[in-house]
């Protein structure tokens, strides 16, 4: 069977850093490299926010008319989930014994 060339084995890697503190990164835009988004994995509000056009268009309404949370669950952009392969994998490097 023949592989598209556009398909991988592996996900593209989304270059990934953290900013100000262990819940907030940069994540570097698949589509315009050149640009970076900010992830928050813990808010006030307990969930994740992710400053791209994506999230922000798919959330719009994640609060209520008198600023409570909804009760469903946010929509969690590739950002965001990238973001949180980057923690764990920086927890298993971690545990790993230097060779």
């Amino acid at each position: 069977m023949k592989k598209k060339k556009d398909q991988s084995l592996f996900p593209t890697q989304f270059k990934v850093e953290f900013f100000d503190c262990w819940t907030r990164f940069l994540v570097q835009s698949q589509s315009r490299p050149n640009e970076v988004h900010l992830v928050d994995l813990e808010t006030e509000e307990g969930h994740c926010e992710c400053s791209c056009e994506d999230w922000t268009y798919r959330n719009k309404d994640w609060l209520a008319i008198d600023g409570t949370v909804a009760v469903y669950k946010p929509y969690e952009c590739k950002h965001i989930k990238h973001s949180k392969d980057f923690i764990k994998r920086q927890s298993i490097m971690a545990t790993l014994p230097t060779i």
